[in-house]
């Protein structure tokens, strides 16, 4: 092939990997007693659990909505669309709605008090044993070690973190059978799951599969941490959130690169991914927010390559001509 196609094509090909770095700033910051979970709803109001016995929700902009107060400490958040669900050591999964405030308490016993999950019609709450609550009812309860993170739900299978076990157990939502077990080296904090892809958090590597196959997910991925208690897929599923022991948030894609690495004033203990907010707490109870200003790694082929491409693919075709009609003169 002539060297000046190669060239115009090798253009093209270049301008497909130049990317765009990420521009991030503290957006705001709160100071609690302790927390044990954050998590962003549907609209972007932020929950807190806090230790302090005390449920926060914060608007995008820092300011407290609600506050509901028990004596005993919140153990977990958990949300669908708009709505939180608090899990409290005291042994009851408490309800709040960002505008109307507290609707519901639900007592699930302190064998169930650690970690919740919220569904469009129940939730699973979790600790020594996981309990399907569906509509009011118990639909099954599952005897187990201990889990300290809510469950991730995909697709009518539930995906539930046995920390102490060291084991990430695959179970029905229907019946609540377990259908599969992923042994691993290191107790297991977390999952969750973004549009096909699972991520578990253990003490010392966070893996992603591929779910393929809902009861045997596929590794792809795994990425040193330092006790990254809990993680979280960006929005659009192509990035993972860690914020861990290190003192250090690093967000990679789901191909191992690190693209961002924030240093932070103690240690991680929870992460949040929102629109536009990642939300960091840390040991000593600060909840930090940060704002992204430049969209993650977006190619510059995005940007440029429509106007890029015509004029290239121009050019080659003269190009082509030109060395057609220059090969007919030669014949005579």
């Amino acid at each position: 092939m002539d060297r000046r196609i190669l060239f115009a094509l090798s253009l093209i090909a270049v301008s497909t990997e130049i990317v765009i770095g990420l521009s991030i700033d503290k957006f705001w910051s709160v100071k609690l007693q302790g927390t044990e979970g954050i998590k962003f709803s549907a609209d972007g109001y932020l929950g807190v659990a806090g230790t302090d016995g005390c449920a926060y929700v914060f608007d995008i902009q820092g300011n407290l909505r609600q506050k509901v107060c028990r004596t005993e400490g919140m153990s977990d958040v958990s949300s669908f669309k708009n709505i939180f669900a608090f899990s409290c050591y005291d042994g009851y999964v408490y309800v709040i709605d960002p505008e109307k405030g507290l609707v519901g308490a639900h007592f699930v016993g302190f064998g169930s008090s650690d970690a919740i999950t919220l569904l469009s019609d129940g939730y699973i709450a979790c600790k020594w044993d996981c309990v399907y609550y569906k509509l009011g009812e118990i639909r099954w309860k599952l005897p187990l070690h201990w889990v300290e993170n809510g469950p991730a739900v995909y697709m009518k299978t539930v995906y539930i973190p046995e920390r102490d076990l060291k084991e990430l157990l695959i179970v029905s939502l229907g019946n609540g059978e377990i259908r599969y077990r992923i042994r691993f080296r290191s107790p297991v904090w977390h999952a969750t799951v973004c549009s096909g892809n699972l991520a578990v958090a253990t003490s010392n590597s966070v893996y992603i599969f591929e779910i393929f196959d809902l009861t045997k997910p596929r590794e792809i991925l795994a990425i040193n941490a330092s006790k990254p208690f809990r993680v979280s897929f960006s929005p659009d599923c192509n990035y993972i959130a860690i914020a861990d022991a290190s003192r250090y948030l690093k967000v990679y894609d789901l191909k191992g690169n690190l693209t961002l690495s924030i240093e932070l004033s103690n240690n991680a203990t929870s992460v949040d991914w929102w629109s536009r907010y990642i939300a960091v707490a840390l040991a000593d109870g600060t909840v930090e927010v940060y704002v992204i200003h430049v969209p993650l790694f977006k190619s510059l082929s995005e940007y440029f390559l429509p106007i890029l491409v015509l004029p290239l693919l121009l050019a080659i075709s003269g190009i082509i001509l030109y060395k057609r009609k220059k090969d007919s003169y030669l014949k005579f």
